[in-house]
C-alpha cells in the first residue's frame, strides 16, 4: 500500500481531504490536546516516508507538539476556505505526515484534514477522526482521553500471503516483483503539457439519493464508492 501510493504521486496529489462543518464551536485548545493523544498512537501519522528502492520504511519522528495538530483561523466564508486549505499538499519527507485546520465564521465552525494517502485509506480515516470526537468528548468529561484505545496492526508486506495456499503465495510474490521495477518514470501530463492549477470539480448529491445508494449497496455487498 505505501509503495504503490508513492508511485502514484505522479499521477496525483496523494492527499486524502476530510472536513466537518458544525453550528456553535469547538474549543481549539481541547482539540488539539485530543488530535495530540490520538496521533500518538498511529505512528505513521508522525513519521517520515523514506522511498528506499529495495525496502521503503517509515521513520517515527518524536519532534513536534500539540501547538501543531491544529491551526486557527477566523473567515468570512467557511466553505471557500476549506477548500482553498485542501489545495495543499503535504510532502512524505514531513514530520507529520497530517494538516489539519479549523475555521470559526460566526457561529459556526469547520473542522479540515489534509492527510497523505499513504497512511491509511478512507475506512481508517473515519476511524481516526471518530477517535478525535471520543478523545475531545473524553476530555471535556473528565480532563483526560488516556482511556481512549486506538486498534493496532501490522503494516507489513506478508500479510499479504497469509491466507494463501503456499503456490499461490509463491505465484503472487513473482508478481509483486514485476510491479516494483525501477526505471520506468511514467507521467500523465497535461494537454499544452504546462503545469497545471489544483482545483475541485464538485457534484452535491441530495440525502434521499445517497441514502437510496448506500441501502442498495448493503443489499448487493457493495460500498458506496462501487455504486458511484
Amino acid at each position: 500500500w505505501d509503495k504503490t501510493q508513492f508511485i502514484l504521486s505522479d499521477f496525483y496529489d496523494r492527499m486524502m481531504h476530510y472536513a466537518l462543518f458544525f453550528e456553535g464551536a469547538l474549543d481549539i485548545a481541547v482539540l488539539r490536546k485530543a488530535i495530540y493523544g490520538v496521533i500518538g498512537k498511529v505512528p505513521a501519522l508522525h513519521s517520515s516516508y523514506v522511498p528506499n528502492i529495495i525496502r521503503p520504511y517509515w521513520r517515527i519522528n518524536a519532534n513536534y507538539g500539540e501547538e501543531e495538530m491544529a491551526e486557527f483561523e477566523e473567515v468570512d466564508d467557511l466553505e471557500p476556505a476549506v477548500f482553498d486549505f485542501f489545495k495543499g499538499k503535504i510532502s512524505y519527507k514531513e514530520n507529520l505526515q497530517f494538516r489539519f485546520k479549523f475555521f470559526v465564521s460566526g457561529n459556526c465552525c469547520a473542522l479540515a484534514l489534509l492527510v497523505n494517502h499513504q497512511c491509511f485509506d478512507g475506512s481508517d480515516m473515519k476511524y481516526v477522526m471518530l477517535k478525535i470526537a471520543e478523545s475531545y468528548n473524553a476530555i471535556l468529561k473528565t480532563g483526560s482521553a488516556e482511556q481512549v484505545t486506538i486498534k493496532e496492526g501490522t503494516r507489513s508486506l506478508k500479510q499479504l500471503y497469509v491466507n494463501m495456499d503456499s503456490e499461490s503465495a509463491k505465484e503472487a510474490k513473482k508478481l509483486y516483483r514485476n510491479v516494483s521495477r525501477t526505471g520506468s518514470k511514467p507521467a500523465f501530463h497535461f494537454a499544452d503539457d504546462e503545469e497545471g492549477e489544483t482545483r475541485f470539480v464538485l457534484k452535491r448529491m441530495e440525502p434521499e439519493l445517497f441514502l437510496g445508494i448506500k441501502k442498495k449497496g448493503k443489499e448487493s455487498g457493495a460500498t458506496v464508492n462501487d455504486l458511484l
